[in-house]
């Protein structure tokens, strides 16, 4: 039998068209490419049925709440698409043993709205036996997918893979890992996985973030909703929101309440002195007082004094200007730092500053 040879490039380049036209051809599919490999789905193996739209809830109940939300803007880009070409990626369901509906939907959601919005009765799906740890990893895994993750959702992707890795290395259970990422955002000693490294520090080398930044992002997940929001609309920073986040349930709720009473933004400093008050407060087995937060609030911001630009300059360009220029013209900044650059190596710049410094009596030192 005679073997075929293939050109290498000409192979490698039909590949890359053939992907690229069936990206094109489903963008709901290309968002979530990776989502088969991860969790082994194969429709070819694996049964896809199709299910009314009316027995499928939104995932969550006591062990967990879906805290990603839908995206109106994808949902009627991916409807659109089912419209011309149907729904090729099946969502991924299991019984819901609460009773409130036949299945709950772990992945697929926003195929899910979409399939709403063209107007499907049913939709196709790939029933999995799955614990509760499993669903809500899924569910995390498919979102993580997105481009536009908002700071808490980034926060819950990080938290739910934190826990899984702990959990898989045998390490404390979840109520545990929640105290153990508050102590590892402020420094102290983590346990470690295997010999050597901590479970944050291989989440970190997995990222494409430290894993400071990571630990800053969980933290997120440690405040209220209505707090969390604030950091997703950009009305509160990330920086005092994390501070914000040792605080308790009530505590936190008073804090909403002052920033939308009195529109304020959180300086980083009262963020700080709030978390410090709240933690002696604890010792003393007590919360914080609407009084008392209100108090650091309302704190002003300190003046500071303008004292305008202070220049050390070096002995060899001091010369060249009046005795009584105090280096606070800003004006006369940009020529400085232009004068400074060559002043040392140019002797001929050096007579020409001289002799101009001469003829005109030298600059002035004006506000």
């Amino acid at each position: 039998m005679r073997k075929m040879k293939y050109n290498r490039n000409v192979l490698q380049t039909k590949v890359e068209r053939d992907i690229q036209e069936l990206q094109q051809a489903e963008p709901e599919r290309s968002e979530h490419a990776g989502l088969n490999q991860m969790f082994r789905i194969n429709p070819k193996l694996e049964d896809v049925v199709e299910v009314p739209l009316e027995e499928i809830r939104d995932f969550g109940g006591s062990y967990g709440t879906n805290r990603f939300q839908i995206r109106q803007a994808k949902v009627e880009e991916v409807a659109k698409s089912i419209q011309v070409s149907g729904i090729l990626t099946p969502c991924i369901v299991r019984n819901d043993k609460s009773g409130l509906a036949k299945y709950e939907c772990i992945a697929g959601h926003t195929r899910r709205k979409a399939a709403e919005l063209a107007g499907k009765r049913t939709i196709p799906v790939i029933i999995r036996d799955c614990s509760d740890e499993e669903a809500v990893e899924m569910m995390a895994a498919t979102n993580q997918q997105r481009e536009d993750l908002l700071p808490s959702e980034k926060g819950w992707i990080y938290r739910i893979e934190y826990e899984s890795m702990k959990r898989k290395a045998g390490r404390r259970n979840s109520s545990q890992v929640g105290n153990q990422t508050g102590r590892e955002a402020e420094g102290e000693n983590g346990s470690q996985v295997g010999n050597q490294k901590k479970t944050i520090d291989l989440l970190a080398e997995k990222s494409d973030e430290s894993k400071n930044q990571i630990l800053r992002y969980i933290r997120l997940t440690y405040l209220e909703r209505f707090l969390s929001e604030q950091v997703d609309t950009k009305k509160l920073a990330v920086n005092a929101a994390v501070e914000l986040s040792y605080l308790t349930e009530k505590e936190q709720f008073h804090v909403h309440s002052c920033i939308v009473a009195d529109r304020k933004k959180v300086r980083i400093e009262q963020a700080k002195m709030l978390k410090q008050r709240s933690q002696q407060a604890q010792k003393e087995g007590r919360e914080l007082t609407v009084d008392e937060i209100t108090e650091v609030l309302s704190m002003e911001e300190p003046k500071q004094e303008s004292e305008g630009w202070k220049l050390s300059l070096p002995p060899l360009f001091r010369q060249y200007l009046p005795r009584d220029f105090d280096g606070q013209n800003w004006k006369q900044l940009a020529y400085i730092e232009q004068t400074l650059l060559v002043c040392k190596r140019d002797p001929d710049l050096q007579r020409k500053i001289r002799d101009a410094m001469n003829a005109t009596g030298g600059m002035t030192a004006q506000s």
